[in-house]
C-alpha cells in the first residue's frame, strides 16, 4: 500500500523543482571562507524564440556589421585546411543547429562547392524564414525546421557535419546539447562551432541575452564530455568586432 504522505512529499517536491528558476551562472568567486555567486534566471524556448522573432528582420545586418560574413567565411576555410576534418561523403548532411539567419551555413556552403543536404534548425520560426531567403537567394537549397538543441528532430548518427553558432552559451547545461550533436552525428563527423568569448565585449552579450560565460578550456572540456576528439580552438579572423566577440572551434567524432 502506498505511503500517502510520503508520495504527496514526492509530488510537492517535484512541483517545487518545475517551478525553480534556471539560474544561469554570470559569476563565481571565493574569498577565504566565502563563496561569492551571481546568477541570472535564463530565457525560457519561448522567451528565446520570441526574442529572435522581434530582430530577425535585422539580425544579418547587425551581424554582418560585426563581421561575422567574413569571419565564418575564414573559420570554414581554416578546418578545411585541415585534413583530419576532410569530408568524404559525396553529398553530405550538414545541419545547422540555431542557424538564425543563414550566415554559418552559408559560408559552409559558398566554400564547399560539391553539394550538400542542409537543413537548418532554430527555435525562432521568423529566423527560419529569414534563412530560407537569404539561403534561397546564394542558390543554396535548406530545409528548414522548427526545433531545439536539446530535442532534435534528426535520427541517429543521420549527419556528416554539424554547424553550431552561438548555441551552447544559451544553455544552462550544454552538455546536454552536446549530447544530443554526439547522438545524430555519423562515425568521423564533424562539429563547426563558435562561442562567446569570455571577454568584456563577451559580457555585454551575456548581459543583454542572459547567456553563460564558456572559456576556450571549457568548451573543450564540453567537446570532449560529448565524445569528440581532435578538437581546435580557431580565432575567428576579421578586421571587425568579431574576432573579439566570438571563438571557433572544430572537432570530430571518432570512426570512419
Amino acid at each position: 500500500m502506498t505511503d500517502a504522505p510520503l508520495l504527496l512529499s514526492a509530488l510537492q517536491t517535484d512541483q517545487k523543482t518545475a517551478r525553480a528558476p534556471r539560474i544561469l551562472p554570470l559569476f563565481s568567486k571565493r574569498l577565504g571562507s566565502w563563496h561569492i555567486s551571481v546568477g541570472r534566471e535564463e530565457y525560457d524556448a519561448a522567451q528565446l524564440s520570441t526574442q529572435y522573432d522581434a530582430l530577425s528582420h535585422k539580425w544579418a545586418r547587425k551581424i554582418d556589421r560585426l563581421g561575422f560574413g567574413a569571419a565564418y567565411a575564414a573559420l570554414i576555410q581554416s578546418v578545411a585546411a585541415q585534413p583530419r576534418y576532410a569530408l568524404t561523403t559525396p553529398k553530405p548532411h550538414v545541419v545547422d543547429i540555431g542557424i538564425g539567419t543563414g550566415a554559418l551555413a552559408g559560408a559552409f556552403c559558398q566554400y564547399h562547392h560539391t553539394p550538400v543536404h542542409l537543413t537548418g534548425v532554430d527555435i525562432s520560426p521568423a529566423m527560419l524564414g529569414q534563412a530560407q531567403r537569404n539561403l534561397d537567394a546564394l542558390g543554396v537549397h535548406a530545409t528548414v525546421i522548427e526545433g531545439s538543441l536539446l530535442a532534435l528532430p534528426l535520427a541517429d548518427e543521420s549527419c556528416d557535419v554539424v554547424l553550431l553558432g552561438h548555441v551552447l552559451e544559451h544553455m544552462l547545461n550544454p552538455h546536454l546539447g552536446m549530447a544530443e550533436i554526439a547522438r545524430v552525428l555519423r562515425p568521423g563527423g564533424l562539429v563547426i562551432s563558435a562561442i562567446t568569448r569570455p571577454t568584456a565585449l563577451g559580457a555585454v552579450i551575456q548581459l543583454l541575452w542572459r547567456t553563460q560565460r564558456i572559456s576556450e578550456s571549457r568548451a573543450k572540456a564540453l567537446f570532449t564530455q560529448g565524445g569528440l576528439i581532435d578538437i581546435s580552438a580557431i580565432p575567428l579572423a576579421s578586421a571587425r568586432l568579431a574576432h573579439q566577440l566570438s571563438m571557433g572551434y572544430a572537432a570530430r567524432k571518432p570512426g570512419a
